[in-house]
């Protein structure tokens, strides 16, 4: 289905590796699955992810991120999708996650 086991996120194929070379811009982080968790506890984890500028960064910082969150006592799992965001280079990221 696309999924990369131990990630923690999610491509449709894996990417050629010049892709995750380029450069990229995360313009939006959506966040569901939370019903008693606050979004900014989750939000704090994924901070430096705002901060990547290729795709290989931003996939390294959304695993920390998605690690983080699991290591916890309050998450059964945390994914993330990245999609095509609306201006040339930019990304939105999907975060995912389930409650325990």
């Amino acid at each position: 289905d696309g999924r990369v086991q131990g990630t923690g996120f999610a491509m449709a194929a894996p990417p050629p590796k010049n892709v995750l070379a380029s450069p990229c811009k995360v313009s939006s982080i959506s966040i569901s699955g939370n019903a008693r968790t606050r979004r900014e506890v989750i939000e704090r984890e994924f901070k430096a992810s705002l901060a990547a500028k290729t795709h290989q960064e931003l996939a390294n910082e959304l695993s920390k991120a998605t690690g983080r969150l699991q290591a916890t006592d309050v998450f059964r799992g945390a994914m993330c999708e990245v999609d095509a965001g609306e201006a040339e280079g930019s990304v939105s990221v999907a975060v995912r996650v389930s409650e325990k």
